[in-house]
This record gives structure tokens, sequence and C-alpha cells, in this order.
């Protein structure tokens, strides 16, 4: 099992140098993977600060050399596809190949794209979703590629350089509920990243019920993730017994979610300098 955190980028985490001191300490301290929201606005308070996940990825990329790293989760249908390719392909050179891509609808979707006048149904958001992962991996392998959809039309082109990554860069499906649909969408990729429906953290039964129905639609493979995001009692027991309970239901990777709401500056720092929890890395 791989341990992580994923920051809030915002408020008093909004700061780069902070969050590029805070990557630094953590690869260090002994964890795999840091991961930052990718949202334009706030959780809940519209008007806080917050910062490019992006930006602050390529920062944080310079300034390390074996952690993962990867914003939490990239919206899509927010995004033009071949931008976004053309991004993911630089910072997975600029890392060489530690970047973990992982994708979403995005939520609040009002937030995400109501703001901003842009339509948010979330049956057209889904559809460019499914769109832009066939664009994104046609432009990833830099063959001769061109697409035509009902939201996108790309003209042929080779687009290179490829990902440092080979086959290509790792994706993460984010997966809300249990809907089975989605789960036949996420296995073609690298893991599912499962979330509650009320945007909390999957339960254990829940995590072990997604777990069989991607091992029915595929068959067994050792290097599909299955990413849990949760806050646990590490602070009280290194050995964690949520982490543990979650080990033992099939997760791969537990991130740690850090935010101001929940942490204090000091005590954030105390938690990443004392390293991940003490379970055997798989």
């Amino acid at each position: 099992m791989k341990f992580g955190l994923l920051f809030g980028n915002f408020g008093e985490y909004f700061d780069p140098k902070l969050m590029i001191e805070l990557a630094i300490t953590a690869e260090k301290s002994g964890w795999d993977g840091i991961f930052i929201w990718d949202q334009v606005l706030g959780f809940i308070d519209v008007d806080v600060a917050m910062n490019d996940p992006w930006v602050v990825l390529g920062a944080i990329a310079s300034k390390t050399s074996k952690i993962k790293i990867g914003p939490m989760m990239t919206p899509i249908p927010r995004r033009r596809p071949w931008k976004l390719a053309r991004e993911t392909i630089t910072l997975d050179h600029l890392s060489n190949g530690r970047l973990i891509l992982s994708v979403g609808i995005g939520f609040p979707l009002e937030l995400e794209y109501g703001y901003f006048g842009e339509d948010h149904d979330p049956i057209l958001l889904q559809e460019k979703l499914e769109e832009g992962m066939i664009i994104l991996e046609g432009l990833w392998t830099g063959e001769a590629f061109h697409f035509n959809g009902a939201h996108y039309n790309l003209k042929e082109m080779k687009f290179l350089p490829k990902p440092f990554q080979i086959p290509r860069i790792p994706v993460w499906i984010a997966i809300i509920g249990k809907h089975e649909s989605r789960i036949k969408q996420a296995i073609k990729w690298d893991g599912v990243i499962p979330i509650e429906k009320d945007y909390t953290c999957i339960s254990l039964e829940n995590l072990k019920d997604i777990k069989k129905k991607v091992e029915i639609f595929r068959a067994k493979r050792k290097d599909f993730d299955y990413v849990v995001i949760g806050e646990s009692d590490l602070f009280i027991d290194k050995k964690s017994k949520i982490i543990t309970q979650y080990h033992a239901g099939g997760a791969t990777w537990w991130l740690e979610s850090i935010h101001e709401w929940r942490f204090s500056l000091k005590e954030t720092r105390k938690l990443i300098q004392s390293g991940p929890p003490n379970l055997n890395h798989d």
C-alpha cells in the first residue's frame, strides 16, 4: 500500500512556496505522493484564496525527485483536452515520469461551471469527459490522430513529444457511489477513486463491493489502484486502525486529506514529518 497527502490548496494553503516546502518535507519523510485539489473556486466559500495546482505541481516537480505528484481531480469538461494533453506531457517530462492524472467531471458543478456561465448538466459533462479521455489517449500516443465527436473535433495531427512514462501517464477515474456504468468505463484505465454520493470517504463496505465489480469486469491486475481519500487516526496511532482496515479491504493508496478546516499549519508539519503509517508497502 502507498501513502499520499491530498492538500486543499485554499486559505492558508494557498501559498505556493508553502506547498513546495511541504512537498519537499513529505518526500524526505517517506510519503509516496502529494496531490492538490484542482478547482477554480473554493469548495464552500467562493471568495477564498486558492492557487493553481498545475503551476504549483510544476514547481514541486522541479524541487523533488521521487514522490508521485498529481491534481485531484481534474475536471476534463472544464478544460480543452488538447491543452490538458500538452500540460500533462510537459509535467510528466519535468518530473521524470512521476505524474498521476486523476479525472472526473468536477464538484460542485455550480461552482466549477455555473459561476462562469457554462452548462453544468451532469449528462453533458459526462459525455465531454468520455470524449476528452479518448482525445488524451490519442494525443499521448505521438502517432497520427484525429477525432470527430459530439463535442470535440480534431484534424489529424501528431502531438509530440510522447509522455515520459511508457506506455502513457497513469490515470485514476473518480467514481461517485457504486454506479455500475461508471465502473465499466473506469476499468480500462489504471485505477479508481471511489467516493460516496455525499462526497465523503468511501465506506469500507462499498470499497469492497466496487473492488468485486471491477474484478468481474476485468481480469485481476496487480497494477490497478483503489485510491481512498480520508481522514485517519495517524495523530493518535501510527499503525492507524482506520488505514489498516482499508488496506485489508483492498485499497492500494491512502490519501490523507489535509486542509485548514482540519489542521493548523503546525499540526500539518508535525504529521508530515512523522511520516506515513507503519504498514508494509506492497
